[in-house]
């Protein structure tokens, strides 16, 4: 069965999503973990295993039409979301990484996510994804919940 590719970030429940921007100095693609910080007002979530990460996620810059593989670029204002439990979300399995439905995810140190080690928990994978070199490496987006 072929995955769908949706055309959104936010997949279930986005009216229990906050939406925020900021200004960013690097390139950041809809649906990177991101955070406060850096020379501008965001950057991409840079700590892995971040017991202290917060489910912040890109979203889609729909100001200018663009889809979910458009990148942002540096200086650009990002329009990104903190999302509460239940949320789903179109994010970035980190290259390397493979999950199954219910992998508890955290956060990888450069937007994307990774297996749960010793972090905060983010969310549960929705979907089965291998972005590891036998599944043809990554990174790849997943869907998660947030917790």
């Amino acid at each position: 069965m072929a995955k769908s590719n949706p055309s959104r970030i936010l997949l279930k429940a986005e009216d229990h999503a906050i939406s925020l921007e900021g200004r960013t100095d690097a390139a950041v693609t809809p649906g990177e973990l991101v955070e406060f910080g850096g020379g501008n007002d965001i950057q991409l979530q840079s700590t892995a295993a971040d017991a202290e990460a917060a489910p912040y996620f890109a979203l889609t810059k729909f100001y200018d039409g663009s889809d979910i593989d458009t990148d942002y670029a540096s200086g650009d204002t990002v329009q990104f979301a903190l999302c509460q439990p239940g949320v789903e979300v179109y994010a970035w399995l980190e290259d390397g990484e493979s999950v199954s439905i219910g992998t508890s995810v955290e956060a990888a140190g450069n937007g994307g996510l990774q297996t749960y080690s010793t972090g905060r928990i983010l969310g549960k994978a929705m979907e089965a994804v291998d972005a590891s070199s036998s599944g043809g490496g990554g990174p790849k987006r997943v869907k998660i919940r947030v917790l």
